[in-house]
């Protein structure tokens, strides 16, 4: 039987509604096609057989084409109009039933026509109006719906923004516009109706240079902390991760906690993309010092730690080798998490904890405790337990969970792309490596060194590469002593097999 979507519709609605739509089907401005209203005698024709059964295609096509030959694509066609219409009819239904939408809907409309003969005049006073009932301390949120609302009407009544429209509008706008447009790109985003029109202007240079004339120092704090927000993610210069940290601290208890947890973020973003072999230890510290005071402003704001930062956090401390302070952390902070996944990330922290004091017995109990509910701490448990296992020598156990890690990456469709491929190729080159070594040939694993070295970074491979070196280097022959004298005493003979 045919069951098309539109008959599932028509059966939601009451008698009374039914009826309702024969007159709406009649109105030239929803339907103007004949078909439609002889689909709908056939359907009232049948209706109380119809609200449990489908319909029969062939008799139903015969019934509103009268002749000619059955063809499938034209009675899908004939349906899809079908649920369009009652779409709107829907829609139709919804706004009769509410006096208070409809009272909305009408008052936009007539606002946005009136005034569509004195554009300039009408955008003057809209900027008046968010200038009159607006802070400098409005969340971003609102300051950039204000903002939108004028770029949005500008559109909407001239199809296009002039070119210079736009410099018009910042400097009605003045400071308001100043902070939105910092807001907005330093979190690298667009206004979405600029965006739409591909409008060719960077609000952040735009605003920068203009602040740059003037003394920085005479904007309120809000804007200064956008302008080195932006002048941060910008040019990526230590002097203005410098300058945001030391405004943050100044200013610490006259800026939102909201405020606070997005500039440590620009922080840390800051230090984590640009550290290097050798500010790694100063750069550690830094970031260590901010990871705490974000988790305390995050708990302030929230309530609770997101996963993401409490694991961050212990990995960090690792790198560190602070383990105590580790421990510390995690029996302190572990109430703070999301209870659903709280028991994965504790026990995925303390495999790691013990994992890097070389405890590796240990280490396994705890990634053996996490559970499947997500999939990110499932994966991570694994793959962190075949270093345990190798640590052991219990190649046997590397090999088994090797193929269960790489089958549950191939089969969980939430695992990201990138996870899945650098998980997969961990798996390859480890057991790759473990093979060699059972075999003892010792002649391709510089091979394997070098095939790993030249391979696009994955999980691991800072781990694996050391492992590696730390083989070759056991297994090269070990070099007599440059001393004369006890040369002399050995015999060429011995001299070779030493």
């Amino acid at each position: 039987m045919y069951n098309p979507k539109f008959l599932k519709i028509i059966r939601l609605l009451n008698k009374d509604e039914f009826k309702l739509l024969h007159k709406f089907l009649l109105s030239p401005i929803y339907n103007t096609n004949k078909n439609i209203i002889i689909l709908y005698s056939y359907i009232k024709k049948h209706y109380d057989k119809l609200l449990t059964t489908g319909l029969a295609k062939e008799i139903i096509f015969n019934y509103v084409f009268k002749e000619g030959k059955f063809s499938d694509k034209k009675l899908r066609n004939l349906s899809s109009e079908m649920l369009l219409i009652l779409k709107n009819f829907l829609l139709f239904l919804h706004l009769e039933k509410n006096e208070s939408l409809k009272k909305k809907l009408l008052h936009d409309q007539i606002s946005s026509m009136s005034f569509k003969y004195d554009e300039q005049k009408y955008l003057e006073q809209l900027i008046q109006n968010i200038k009159t009932d607006s802070s400098i301390n409005d969340v971003p949120s609102v300051i950039l719906s204000k903002v939108e609302q004028v770029f949005d009407l500008s559109i909407r009544l001239s199809n296009s923004i002039h070119p210079n429209l736009l410099s018009q509008l910042i400097n009605k706008l003045d400071l308001l516009v100043f902070e939105a447009s910092l807001k907005y790109y330093s979190a690298a985003k667009l206004i979405s109706s600029s965006q739409k029109q591909k409008i060719n202007c960077d609000f952040g240079n735009h605003i920068s240079s203009y602040i740059e004339k003037l003394n920085i120092q005479e904007y309120p704090i809000s804007v200064q902390i956008q302008y080195y927000k932006f002048k941060l993610r910008q040019t990526k210069n230590e002097i203005y991760y410098h300058k945001l940290k030391e405004i943050l601290y100044k200013n610490y208890d006259n800026i939102s906690i909201n405020e606070k947890s997005l500039v440590y973020s620009y922080l840390l973003n800051f230090l984590v993309e640009e550290r290097s072999l050798e500010s790694l230890t100063r750069y550690c510290n830094e970031e260590l010092e901010l990871r705490l005071h974000q988790i305390e402003t995050t708990i302030d704001s929230k309530g609770f730690i997101p996963d993401s930062i409490f694991i961050n956090t212990v990995c960090l401390q690792l790198r560190m080798k602070k383990f105590p302070d580790t421990l510390v952390f995690i029996d302190k902070y572990n109430k703070y998490l999301n209870s659903k996944i709280a028991n994965s990330v504790v026990n995925t922290a303390l495999g790691k904890l013990h994992s890097s004091m070389k405890e590796f017995g240990k280490a396994i109990q705890f990634f053996s405790k996490v559970k499947h509910n997500h999939w990110y701490y499932k994966v991570q448990a694994m793959s962190n337990s075949l270093i345990c296992f190798f640590e052991l020598n219990d190649f046997k156990s590397v090999r088994l969970l090797s193929s269960q890690l790489f089958s549950y990456c191939n089969k969980n469709r939430v695992v990201y792309p990138f996870m899945k491929s650098n998980q997969k190729n961990f798996v390859k080159f480890l057991t790759r490596y473990i093979s060699l070594l059972e075999i003892n040939n010792l002649k391709k694993i510089p091979s394997l060194l070098s095939e790993i070295q030249n391979s696009k970074r994955f999980s691991y491979k800072e781990w694996l590469l050391e492992k590696i070196n730390e083989y070759i280097k056991k297994r090269q022959p070990k070099k007599l002593p440059s001393n004369s004298k006890y040369k002399s005493k050995l015999s060429p003979v011995n001299s070779y097999t030493a």
